[in-house]
């Protein structure tokens, strides 16, 4: 093999690498603040005013206070989360194509499979989220 192609190859790798670190990193990110990605649609705003209740003693009229601001942004906030996931899914399927060229049939015709699992993990993990 040459140079070029050894490179190619573990550019490619890393690529998926960087890839399944992002997803592995933000699950993990959202179990651990038990949040979803999709603007916590399934419960509200409840758990960042109880957060901030908990480290800074907010009074009820100040969780009042912060209730109503984040409803107020939240349309907002929506529209942020869509832009996001409709870019990474656009970024994730230019970053899948271009692995495609670096891998032989056989490596192609697995990294379909495996993508696959991880489309579908994923999209249990968000099923799971919005039926809270």
């Amino acid at each position: 093999m040459t140079t070029a192609t050894n490179r190619s190859k573990a550019f490619a790798m890393l690529a998926l690498a960087a890839l399944l670190g992002a997803g592995v990193g933000s699950g993990l990110t959202a179990l651990a603040l038990n949040r979803d990605h999709d603007g916590d649609r399934g419960r509200g705003s409840d758990w960042y005013v109880e957060l901030l209740t908990r480290e800074l003693q907010l009074t009820a009229p100040q969780q009042d206070s912060v209730k109503a601001i984040l409803e107020r942004h939240s349309p907002a906030m929506e529209a942020i989360w869509t832009d996001m996931k409709e870019r990474i899914d656009t970024a994730r399927a230019a970053i899948r194509a271009d692995i495609r060229t670096q891998l032989t049939a056989t490596q192609q015709a697995r990294y379909t499979e495996v993508t696959a699992q991880l489309d579908a993990e994923r999209r249990r993990r968000n099923s799971t989220r919005k039926d809270r």
